[in-house]
């Protein structure tokens, strides 16, 4: 399972060399690994953020991908070379490729959870924003993006919880058939709540 990558969309705009490496080459050093140790069966762990802003809802395995950030952007690529990877040893590999809406949530025993050092606190996603703000470690909660055709003008999210996820991660590993690539997109399928709602829902 290949799960290695920075994830900050915003940070991306900001960095975005050290995504193309961070995503896109450290795949390359992950393939030629497999390749040179005969390791067969691959789950790889994408974004629906390679879809960019797709015109037609709901978004399904199919819908074009025109990412619109160095995020998306270098998952798609990885994607890419991953495919061209599984073409060359179509005989003998297996590729799963995930991807995620927007996971929430920690391990429900408290033992993990995402903590993002202080200087990636900005680009941090909602849930670790909502749980800052009632610790103290920030003064408060700040929206982004009021201009949505929406009930309260911000973005409805497909939120899906980590250890949904990780079950998702397991049946993927025991469905990945030889000679065969399967895409999923792994959410709900629809969006429940926007970015105004989430934090008094949380709180």
């Amino acid at each position: 399972m290949h799960f290695a990558a920075v994830a900050y969309v915003g940070e991306s705009t900001l960095e975005p060399l050290r995504y193309y490496h961070n995503i896109t080459a450290n795949t390359l050093v992950v393939l030629e690994a497999m390749a040179t140790h005969n390791v067969k069966t691959l789950i790889y762990s994408s974004t629906c953020a390679t879809y960019g802003e797709p015109e037609k809802m709901p978004i399904t395995e199919e819908t074009p991908q025109f990412p619109i950030n160095p995020y998306g952007k270098a998952k798609k690529m990885a994607e890419d070379i991953i495919l061209d990877f599984s073409k060359l040893r179509k005989s003998d590999m297996s590729v799963m490729i995930l991807r995620y809406f927007n996971v929430i949530g920690s391990d429900p025993e408290g033992r993990l959870g995402e903590a993002p050092p202080r200087e990636l606190r900005e680009h941090g996603r909602i849930s670790g924003a909502c749980f800052d703000a009632a610790l103290g470690i920030i003064p408060g909660l700040k929206v982004k993006g009021t201009d949505y055709e929406t009930a309260d003008g911000t973005c409805v999210r497909d939120y899906i919880d980590v250890t949904d996820l990780v079950d998702a991660h397991v049946k993927a590993l025991n469905k990945a058939e030889r000679g065969k690539v399967g895409i999923y997109n792994v959410g709900t399928g629809r969006g429940k709540l926007s970015n105004r709602s989430s934090p008094h829902i949380m709180l």
